[in-house]
């Protein structure tokens, strides 16, 4: 049997470092993990780390620090040695640091006797009472020294290891949110990529709609409904007395004037405004103007009205007019006459709501969407009138759901068929299947679309009209 073979080392089960229990204690403290470690019975007597082979030689740290302190350093190495499997020349340097003897360490390291595990490299300092140090100073392992690593227990370890990745995928699912919140402008271009957000790029993401000019429309109220005309004329209307007023591309304004109505307490929520520049406003009547102020005439007429007049009114890809009343939904030919009518029990017999005050869009094929004040659903009938389907509907949770809705006030189609719902707090757009694509916040009233596809929307917060340039559907 050999000398490193001769004692038995008890070693902590947590950081593996090598232990000198009190003879007849049933647990202690690991000094270096500071891990709670139970001794097994059969090590718990006195002489219990000596073999018989050994019995009169020191086999405990404690000696071995013991012979240092007292000078006996090639002693405490041999016995350091044993118990460590550390080649003597090493097993000398960590005895010499116990006994405060410091000189330079071998140019060359030399293997271990008997350990299997490789040796770390630069030195562990541990701070407190260890083995061969006074309270409160640090106790130096060398190098070369395979001592064990101050390192938590492997719960601990895997517990942060845990929490470090969802902290790592809630920055990253916050990111965008964060980005627009941000009180400036980020350069579009960063000088490394943003992996997580756009893989392979080192720019962020396109916005879907971007915003090219925008104006103050000033001396209206309450400025809410929108139109434009083929020639890029926007036509803005003030929701109460339905004041109204024009302004070019670049928000110049043109003209400003009030249509003559019977009703003392009008408000406007839509216009419509025809590519040649007819501008159709829901009255008693629908008044038509052009957009000089110039009454045009009227539609509807007075032998057959409708008792609490028109609510809403738009325009199909043809030009043809749409009005909603609170009896039905018609649709006029070129002579002002009425040649169909879905009548709003219909509407409501499919919603299972009743309708309120109707709202009305027309898509390119002539399909025609439905929705009312007191259901947030959307329904699609086709160009003869028969029901197709329902999309969307109300929003009762507490954050964004794409397809839910707070209170529409418009749909607008752009020349892709994509479908934007104006709602209370953003707009939500849609492809041509019902799938939802992407949202332009913050909320808005009215909204259209000029013959160049870009859209128009008049602000909730402020007076305002903004413009957005669209992207295309391949992202162009």
């Amino acid at each position: 049997m050999t000398d490193s073979q001769s004692i038995s080392v008890f070693k902590c089960p947590t950081c593996g470092a090598p232990l000198d229990p009190t003879p007849g204690m049933a647990a202690m403290k690991c000094p270096y993990c500071n891990s709670s470690v139970v001794i097994p019975e059969t090590l718990r007597g006195i002489g219990s780390f000596q073999s018989s082979a050994s019995s009169d030689a020191p086999a405990s740290l404690s000696d071995v620090t013991r012979l240092a302190k007292e000078g006996k350093l090639e002693e405490a190495a041999k016995i350091y040695s044993r118990i460590t499997g550390l080649n003597p020349e090493y097993a000398m340097m960590s005895v010499k640091s116990m006994a405060g003897v410091h000189d330079d360490a071998p140019a060359a390291s030399a293997p271990a006797q008997s350990r299997k595990s490789s040796t770390p490299s630069g030195p562990f300092v541990f701070q407190g009472s260890q083995t061969g140090s006074r309270p409160g100073e640090p106790f130096v392992v060398p190098s070369a020294v395979p001592a064990p690593s101050p390192r938590r227990r492997n719960r601990s370890c895997l517990g942060s290891i845990i929490n470090l990745v969802v902290m790592i995928a809630i920055l990253i699912s916050a990111f965008p949110s964060i980005i627009k919140s941000l009180p400036f402008e980020l350069p579009a271009e960063f000088p490394v990529g943003v992996p997580f957000l756009t893989p392979g790029a080192a720019t962020l993401p396109d916005s879907f709609a971007v915003e090219t000019i925008s104006f103050t429309v000033s001396g209206l109220g309450d400025p809410r409904a929108i139109g434009v005309d083929g020639s890029g004329n926007i036509v803005v209307c003030d929701f109460e007395g339905g004041d109204i007023q024009v302004y070019d591309q670049m928000g110049n304004l043109i003209s400003s004037f009030t249509p003559e109505s019977n009703r003392d307490d009008l408000y406007i929520t839509n216009i419509a405004v025809s590519r040649a520049g007819v501008i159709y406003i829901p009255a008693d009547t629908i008044l038509t103007y052009d957009i000089n102020g110039d009454k045009l005439g009227e539609i509807g007429g007075t032998d057959d009205p409708v008792f609490f007049g028109y609510q809403y009114v738009a325009l199909g890809a043809d030009d043809s007019l749409y009005a909603a009343t609170d009896d039905a939904i018609l649709r006029f030919d070129g002579n002002g006459q009425v040649d169909l009518q879905i009548p709003v029990e219909a509407v409501e017999e499919r919603s299972g709501l009743p309708l309120g005050h109707a709202k009305i869009a027309l898509d390119a094929q002539g399909n025609i969407y439905i929705w009312g004040s007191f259901d947030a659903s959307i329904l699609k009938f086709s160009p003869s009138g028969e029901f197709l389907s329902r999309f969307g509907g109300e929003n009762t949770e507490s954050g964004f759901v794409p397809g839910k809705f707070v209170n529409p006030h418009q749909i607008a189609f752009d020349a892709y068929g994509r479908m934007y719902v104006v709602d209370f707090f953003n707009i939500q757009v849609f492809d041509a299947d019902g799938n939802y694509i992407d949202k332009i916040e913050p909320g808005y009233y009215g909204a259209a679309f000029d013959a160049q596809n870009n859209l128009y929307a008049t602000a909730a917060t402020d007076d305002k009209v903004v413009k957005f340039e669209v992207q295309s559907p391949g992202g162009e």
